[in-house]
């Protein structure tokens, strides 16, 4: 019985593949309990009304849909004049 050796090099890379996806398969199911904590803040646009989620440290922040720069913790009365 006579084997090829490009079809012995294709066997042996299949198994070797196939093998190394069987042990990602073992080792990223471990991974999977870990729960990751999201420390975005929910954000709501002063022109567009858009709800942008930006992380808490940010004191200014741009708008992803309309553009504009916005900031975190403004308390200014824009009614007034003055």
């Amino acid at each position: 019985m006579k084997i090829e050796f490009t079809f012995l090099v294709g066997i042996f890379f299949s198994i070797s593949i196939i093998i190394a996806h069987f042990i990602e398969c073992i080792s990223s199911r471990w991974a999977v309990n870990f729960r990751k904590e999201s420390n975005l803040k929910k954000e709501t646009c002063e022109v567009c009304t858009t709800i942008c989620f930006i992380f808490p440290s940010l004191n200014y922040w741009q708008c992803s849909f309309c553009g504009s720069v916005n900031k975190k913790d403004d308390y200014r009365n824009r009614n007034s004049r003055g």
